[in-house]
């Protein structure tokens, strides 16, 4: 059997967008996922809200995340307080 250096460069540079996309789309199904998402799938991964309670805090966390953009130093500030809650009160 015949071997074959294919060299990626070349073969991407071939390839356009669709090719591309259902490519990328087959190493996704295949399990594949880039290394600068690899962290952000893992902090998600963990988060399996189980109760109604855990189910809303999730959904709010999302719509924060969503309005990054728009939050003020005081909207900080309010976040952090709220992200030391309890590691205090158990003291």
């Amino acid at each position: 059997m015949a071997t074959v250096e294919i060299d990626i460069d070349d073969l991407l540079w071939d390839m356009n967008r669709f090719e591309k996309q259902e490519m990328i789309d087959s190493l996704y199904d295949e399990g594949y996922v880039p290394k600068q998402l690899e962290k952000d799938l893992a902090s998600t991964n963990d988060r399996f809200p189980e109760t109604s309670t855990e189910i809303e805090l999730c959904e709010l966390l999302d719509k924060i995340w969503d309005n990054k953009n728009s939050l003020t130093a005081a909207d900080i500030k309010i976040l952090q307080i709220l992200s030391k809650k309890g590691i205090y009160e158990s003291f």
